[in-house]
C-alpha cells in the first residue's frame, strides 16, 4: 500500500494543474446539487419495517389510508359551530377531499388543483359529520314518510274490503278505509315526533339550523358549549374541532409533501377562512415534514457557525502554511458526495442528514493527519519528495485506520430500525468518499505544481499560500495573546504531558482503573433510556408541533392504536358485537367513561363502526340496518373497498414509552376474535413502543458487532499480535467511558444518537490505528519504545488532537441547535469524540508500555 500510495501521489503532483481544475469542479457541481436537494422525513424510517406490526400498519393503510394530516380548529365551538363557519368548515373539508359538488361552478385556486391531484382517501370532520347527519335524518323522515304511506294505503284496502265483505256500504267502506290510514299516519307522526324530541328537532334538520347542531353536538348536562364526550375523535374540547384526512396510501413521499403543501394552502383560502377561529393543519406526517423544512434551513446555518469553529481551532493549535487546506478539502469532500447523491436520485433521508456532521469531521481528520505528515517531511527537503514519503509513510495509517473504521460501521447495517442502517450505509459510502478526495485534491493542493505558462512553472498556490500566512498567523497570535486563550493552550497541553507521563510510568495501574471504570459504564450504560417520538426530536416552536400538544391538552390524547379484524364477512353482526363488547370492556378497564369523556383515561374511543352502531345489545338485524345506513362517505374510513375488513381505532395518551407496551401487549393478549376473523393490532403508537424496545435491546449488540468488525479487519491487515491488540484495547474501553458519561449526564438516546456507540468504536480506531502505527514506524528504526512513543505522540498524536478539537468545536456549535435530533447528535457526539481522545491519550501509551515490559520475555509479543 506504501508503494502505491507514494507513486499515486506523484502523479497526481505532476497532473496538479488538472486535478485541481477537476476536483475544484466536481466540488462546485456537488455545492449546487447539494444545496438543491430537499431532505425527506418521513416517520417509517425511525420505525422497524420487518415486524409483524409494522407489516399490520402497511396493511391497514392500504385499506384506509395512511396519515393521518389533522387540522385542528380552533375557536369556541359554539361560535364555530352556530354561524356561518360551519358552512366554511364544510367547504374547507369538500375542498382538501377533492370534492366538487354536480351544482356547483368549478374551483378555482388551490381547490381545483386538490380536485385533480385527490390526495385525500378519506376526510372527515364537524361540518361533514354534521352535514351527513342532518342529511341522513331528512333520508329517515322521507323513508319512514313512504314506509307509513304504503302501509296506510294496503290499511285503508284491507279495511275497505273487510267492510264490504261483511255487508257494509261502499259509503261505510270508504270511512273505515279512512280512519285506518289516519290510524297508520298517527303512528307515523308519533314516531316523528319521538326522533324530533330526540335530536331537538322543530323544522327540517339541516347544517344551518343553530337547533338541530346545537342538539347533535352539545351536551348541556357537562355544561355552556361542552361537546358530548362521545363525539370527542371530532368535537375534542369546547375550544376545537378536529379535521381528520387520510392521504392516499399510493402517494410517494414528494406527493405526500405536495399533499401537505396543498392542505396548508387551503387553510389560507379567502372563501375557506373563519370568522371566529383558525386551521391549525398538524399531525406526525406533517411533523415529520416541518423537521425535514427545519433540517435543510438550520443544518446549512449550523454548518457555516461549525465551519467558523473549527477555522479558529485550526488557526490557534495547527502550525501549516495552509493551515486552513484541511477544512476547505472537507467541506469539497461532504459537498461532493451529498451533491452526488442528489445527481443519482437517492433520498435525503433523516439519517444521511445526520451523518453529514460525522463525514464531515471525519474528512477534517484524514486532510488534517496527511499534510501535518507531510509538513514533518517538508523540513530540509522538496516539496514533491515531501509530498511522496507523507503519502508513503503517514496515509497508509491512515487508510488502514479507515478500512478498520468502515469494518466496525457494518454494524448497522444490521440494526432492527431502517433510520440505523441508512445512517451506516450513508456513513460508510461519505467516509469512502471523503478519504479519496482529500488524498486525491490534497495532493494537487499541497505540491506547489501550479499552472505550466511557456515552459514554465508558475508556483501558485505557494505565493497565494505566502500572501494568507501573514493575517493568518497574526490571526493566530492576537487570539493566543488572550490571558484566556493562553491559559487553555497551556492547560491542555500541560495535562496531556501529565497524563502521558502516568500512563508511561505506571502503565498497570492506569489499565485497571480504565477497566474498572469501562465494566462500570457498560453496567451502568444499560440504564439509559431510548427513545423512537418523532415529537422529541423536533423544534418546540413548530406550528405542527403545538397543534399536537394542543390535541393532547384538550383531549388526553397522543395518538391511535388502530384495530383491524380482517375476514371474509367481518360485517357480521356477531363480530360487530365482539368488537363493540372488545371495545366496551378495555374501555371501561383503562378509565373512559361516558360522562367524563377521555381526560384522566388510558383509552378512549375513536372513529369506529361501534361508534355508528351505538352499543353491542342490539339485534342482528337492527345491526345489520345500521350498517347499511353508513353514509358511503364514512364507511370508506371503517369498512375496506371489499368489505374484508373493519377497524376500531383507540386513543391512548402521552404515557412512558415501557407502560405504552404494556398496554399494547394488554389489548392483544385479548384479540380473540369468532372463527374465521383475522385480528391485529397497528398504528403509530404501537411501532414507536416497538422500535424503542428493539432500539434499546440492539444497542449493545451494534457495539459488540463494531468492535468484532475492528478486530477482524486489524487481524487482516496487520497480522501481528502487537499490531492488533495494542490500538484495540483503547478502542474498546472507550465504549465503556462513553457509557458511563452518558449515564452521568441523563442523556436520553434516540434512534439516531445512539448509533454514536459504533461511532465510538470507529473514531477510536481511527486515533488509535493511527497514532499507533507511527509508534511501531518508529520503533522500525531501532527507536527505544519511550522514545518511539513520545515521538509518535508529539507528531502524530499531535495532529489527532488537532483533529479532534476541530471536529469537536463543530459538534459543540449541533449541540446549541434547537432542532431536537441535532442538539442531542451534536451534545452526544462531543461526550464520545472526547472520550475517544482522552481514551488514546491515557490508555494506547500504558498498554504500549505494558506491552514492551512484558514482550522482553516473551518472543510472540514481539
Amino acid at each position: 500500500m506504501s508503494g502505491i500510495l507514494g507513486r499515486t501521489a506523484a502523479w497526481l503532483a505532476g497532473h496538479a494543474r488538472a486535478v485541481t481544475v477537476v476536483t475544484l469542479i466536481l466540488a462546485a457541481a456537488g455545492t449546487f446539487f447539494a444545496f438543491r436537494a430537499q431532505p425527506q422525513a418521513p416517520t417509517e424510517s425511525l420505525l422497524d419495517r420487518a415486524s409483524p406490526e409494522s407489516n399490520a400498519t402497511r396493511e391497514f393503510e392500504r385499506q384506509f389510508g395512511s396519515g393521518p394530516v389533522l387540522v385542528l380548529v380552533q375557536g369556541k365551538l359554539d361560535q364555530l359551530l352556530l354561524s356561518s363557519d360551519l358552512l366554511s368548515i364544510l367547504s374547507f373539508e369538500g375542498c382538501v377531499a377533492g370534492n366538487v359538488p354536480e351544482d356547483s361552478p368549478q374551483p378555482k385556486g388551490v381547490c381545483a388543483e386538490l380536485a385533480r391531484f385527490k390526495p385525500a382517501r378519506v376526510v372527515y370532520g364537524p361540518g361533514t359529520f354534521i352535514n351527513q347527519s342532518a342529511v341522513e335524518l331528512e333520508k329517515q323522515f322521507e323513508t319512514a314518510r313512504r314506509s307509513s304511506a304504503k302501509r296506510a294505503d294496503k290499511a285503508a284496502t284491507a279495511a275497505r274490503h273487510l267492510a264490504l265483505a261483511r255487508g257494509k256500504s261502499e259509503k261505510e267502506a270508504k270511512s273505515l278505509a279512512k280512519k285506518a290510514r289516519e290510524l297508520v299516519y298517527a303512528d307515523f307522526v308519533r314516531d316523528s315526533l319521538n326522533l324530533a324530541l330526540k335530536y331537538g328537532i322543530k323544522s327540517t334538520p339541516r347544517i344551518d339550523n343553530a337547533a338541530f347542531v346545537s342538539r347533535v353536538v352539545f351536551d348541556p348536562k357537562r355544561g355552556a358549549g361542552e361537546p358530548k364526550p362521545r363525539f370527542s375523535y371530532l368535537f375534542t374540547s369546547k375550544d376545537s374541532a378536529l379535521i381528520q384526512i387520510r392521504l392516499r396510501p399510493d402517494l410517494s413521499q414528494n406527493e405526500r409533501r405536495k399533499a401537505v403543501r396543498l392542505i396548508k394552502e387551503a387553510t389560507n383560502e379567502p372563501g375557506l377562512q373563519l370568522k371566529n377561529g383558525k386551521y391549525v393543519v398538524t399531525g406526525p406526517e406533517v411533523v415529520a415534514q416541518d423537521l425535514a423544512a427545519s433540517l435543510a434551513k438550520k443544518l446549512r446555518l449550523l454548518l457555516l457557525f461549525a465551519a467558523a469553529a473549527m477555522t479558529l481551532v485550526l488557526l490557534v493549535s495547527f502550525r501549516s502554511t495552509m493551515r486552513l487546506l484541511p477544512l476547505a478539502l472537507a467541506l469539497m469532500a461532504v459537498a461532493l458526495f451529498y451533491g452526488a447523491m442528489d445527481l443519482v436520485g437517492a433520498e435525503l433521508s433523516l439519517a444521511a442528514v445526520a451523518a453529514m456532521p460525522l463525514i464531515f469531521g471525519l474528512a477534517v481528520d484524514y486532510a488534517v493527519q496527511f499534510q501535518a505528515r507531510f509538513n514533518e517531511e517538508m523540513r530540509g527537503t522538496d516539496r514533491l519528495v515531501a509530498l511522496a514519503e507523507a503519502a508513503r509513510g503517514g496515509m497508509p495509517l491512515v487508510a488502514g485506520a479507515w478500512i478498520a473504521s468502515l469494518a466496525g460501521m457494518t454494524a448497522l447495517l444490521f440494526a432492527p430500525v431502517p433510520a440505523v442502517q441508512d445512517f451506516g450505509a450513508v456513513m460508510m459510502a461519505g467516509v469512502a468518499t471523503a478519504f479519496i478526495y482529500v488524498f486525491v485534491a490534497g495532493s494537487a493542493l499541497m505540491s506547489g505544481q501550479g499552472w505550466k505558462f511557456r515552459g514554465r512553472i508558475v508556483d501558485r498556490p505557494r505565493r497565494v499560500t505566502a500572501r494568507l500566512k501573514s493575517p493568518l498567523d497574526s490571526l493566530g497570535r492576537l487570539i493566543l495573546r488572550s490571558s484566556l486563550a493562553g491559559r487553555i493552550r497551556e492547560g491542555v497541553f500541560g495535562a496531556g504531558r501529565a497524563v502521558f507521563s502516568v500512563s508511561v510510568e505506571k502503565p498497570g495501574r492506569v489499565l485497571v482503573v480504565a477497566f474498572a471504570v469501562a465494566a462500570l459504564g457498560v453496567a451502568l450504560g444499560t440504564q439509559l433510556s431510548t427513545t423512537a417520538d418523532l415529537q422529541k426530536l423536533v423544534p418546540q416552536d413548530q406550528p405542527a408541533l403545538k397543534g399536537i400538544k394542543t390535541i393532547e391538552d384538550e383531549t388526553g390524547i397522543a395518538g391511535e392504536i388502530d384495530i383491524t379484524l380482517r375476514g371474509k364477512d367481518v360485517t357480521d353482526p356477531k363480530v360487530i358485537r365482539w368488537l363493540a363488547e372488545y371495545e366496551k370492556r378495555v374501555l371501561k378497564r383503562y378509565g373512559y367513561s361516558e360522562s367524563e369523556g377521555c381526560k384522566g383515561s388510558d383509552l378512549c374511543p375513536g372513529f369506529s363502526i361501534t361508534r355508528l352502531i351505538e352499543g353491542s345489545q342490539k339485534k342482528d338485524r337492527q345491526i345489520e340496518s345500521l350498517i347499511g345506513a353508513i353514509p358511503p362517505y364514512f364507511r370508506s374510513a371503517i369498512i375496506s373497498d371489499d368489505g374484508q375488513a373493519v377497524n376500531l381505532v383507540l386513543g391512548i395518551p402521552v404515557m412512558d414509552l415501557n407502560r405504552q407496551q404494556d398496554l399494547i401487549d394488554d389489548l392483544n393478549s385479548e384479540l380473540n376474535p369468532p372463527r374465521g376473523v383475522r385480528a391485529s393490532i397497528s398504528g403509530l403508537p404501537v411501532l414507536a413502543a416497538k422500535a424503542s424496545s428493539r432500539i434499546d435491546s440492539s444497542r449493545h449488540w451494534l457495539s459488540a458487532g463494531a468492535l468484532i468488525g475492528v478486530l477482524i479487519m486489524l487481524t487482516l491487515i496487520y497480522r501481528n499480535p502487537k499490531r492488533v491488540i495494542v490500538p484495540f484495547v483503547p478502542v474498546a474501553l472507550a465504549v465503556g467511558w462513553s457509557g458511563l458519561f452518558l449515564y452521568a449526564l441523563g442523556v436520553e438516546l434516540n434512534p439516531f444518537t445512539v448509533t454514536l456507540s459504533v461511532l465510538v468504536v470507529a473514531i477510536s480506531t481511527e486515533f488509535s490505528v493511527i497514532i499507533s502505527g507511527r509508534y511501531f514506524q518508529e520503533r522500525e528504526r531501532d527507536e527505544a519504545p519511550a522514545k518511539a512513543l513520545a515521538r509518535a505522540y508529539r507528531t502524530t498524536g499531535k495532529a489527532v488532537f488537532v483533529s479532534a478539537l476541530t471536529v469537536i468545536a463543530g459538534f459543540a456549535v449541533l449541540a446549541l441547535s434547537n432542532v431536537g435530533i441535532l442538539r442531542d447528535f451534536g451534545y452526544v457526539s462531543v461526550i464520545d469524540l472526547t472520550v475517544a481522545l482522552v481514551g488514546v491519550a491515557v490508555v494506547l501509551p500504558a498498554t504500549v508500555a505494558l506491552w514492551e515490559r512484558y514482550a522482553l520475555e516473551r518472543p510472540w509479543m514481539r
